[in-house]
């Protein structure tokens, strides 16, 4: 009898489980600052723009818990200090314990005077008065990634147990412009960044994913890596680069995603997510072509024209292969 009462009491325990999972709900606010030159801004915008259309497409989550905060092209309506902080104190409500949230800054930061800040038109944001407002967030599983230059010094502010903290620089000296966050942005829809091949992509595997992403752009810009990506998970206030196994940091980040679970894909969202990875690529393809093009005057006739054919070429069979997966998903029977 006492075996029959422990096995209905499993059985119950796994059902909660089941249910508090399903019941948890995922949240995104995305925050582009201050770009500062038209060229910056229109990279920033896009970013947010493939983050966005990434959540609902290829996340699963639902528009209404989706909040990108960005201005115009020529960085007209930028968002303010006092707009991000009402955005968060909104995603506070919107959201309950048990729930994921991720905050995403794109854009460019400083430190100076022992202070972190996040540019935004007018006064800047603060790490101490972004922590401030993190603190609204008792019981969720919250991570924030600071995407920015000079980001590293927002670590210390910020950690805390439970909670994943993602930093595009390791300081606030590695000011130089960050590509950091285009490359996190790619890792959801990246095949490579899920190195477990289950199927989702971890905060970890994300990190990572983009961590190695920018030192192959600054190898093959020829070029100084200036940003080392920090990861802090466990509260100690010390980001890790994890480019290696680590065994301070890492470990809650492992076991956090913004995907549901494979069984919880629909088909479309297979192919929403097939379809949103060639566009991302596509995208990074075209950024590296203008890279190529700046580096026009130090290369040689010959390398110049080499890298650009493989460019292209590369680039029109991926616009190809996007026919295709479209042209599949429209003639597939409905499910």
């Amino acid at each position: 009898m006492k075996t029959l009462y422990a096995g209905i009491l499993m059985i119950a325990l796994q059902l909660a489980a089941a249910g508090s999972v399903d019941a948890s709900q995922r949240h995104l606010l995305v925050v582009v600052g201050l770009g500062g030159e038209p060229l910056y801004t229109k990279q920033f915008n896009e970013w947010a723009a493939q983050m966005a259309q990434i959540a609902e497409r290829a996340l699963s989550i639902a528009s209404e818990q989706t909040t990108v905060l960005k201005g115009s092209a020529d960085g007209e309506g930028s968002p303010r200090k006092e707009d991000v902080l009402a955005a968060l104190e909104s995603a506070s409500a919107a959201s309950s314990p048990g729930d994921t949230v991720l905050v995403l800054l794109i854009g460019h930061g400083t430190a100076r005077n022992g202070k972190a800040l996040f540019n935004l038109p007018g006064p800047d944001l603060s790490a101490s008065e972004l922590r401030e407002q993190l603190q609204k967030f008792p019981g969720r599983s919250l991570v924030l990634v600071n995407a920015t230059s000079s980001s590293g010094a927002f670590v210390r502010e910020l950690s805390e147990e439970g909670r994943v903290v993602i930093t595009a620089t390791a300081s606030g000296s590695e000011h130089q412009f960050a590509y950091f966050g285009g490359h996190f942005v790619s890792a959801f829809v990246a095949d490579t960044a899920d190195t477990d091949k289950d199927r989702r992509v971890s905060m970890l595997e994300a990190f990572n994913y983009a961590r190695r992403a920018v030192a192959r752009a600054y190898k093959e810009d020829e070029r100084i890596l200036t940003e080392h990506a920090l990861l802090d998970d466990n509260g100690d206030g010390v980001g890790s680069r994890l480019t290696e196994a680590s065994a301070s940091d890492g470990a809650f980040a492992a076991k956090l995603f913004m995907q549901p679970s494979a069984g919880e894909l629909a088909g479309d969202s297979a192919h929403a997510r097939e379809m949103l990875a060639l566009d991302v690529r596509a995208s990074e393809l075209v950024n590296r072509i203008d890279r190529l093009k700046r580096r026009r005057e130090r290369l040689l006739d010959e390398e110049y024209y080499r890298e650009l054919e493989s460019l292209l070429v590369t680039l029109a069979y991926n616009r190809r292969e996007l026919r295709g997966v479209r042209d599949s998903y429209a003639t597939s029977p409905a499910e």
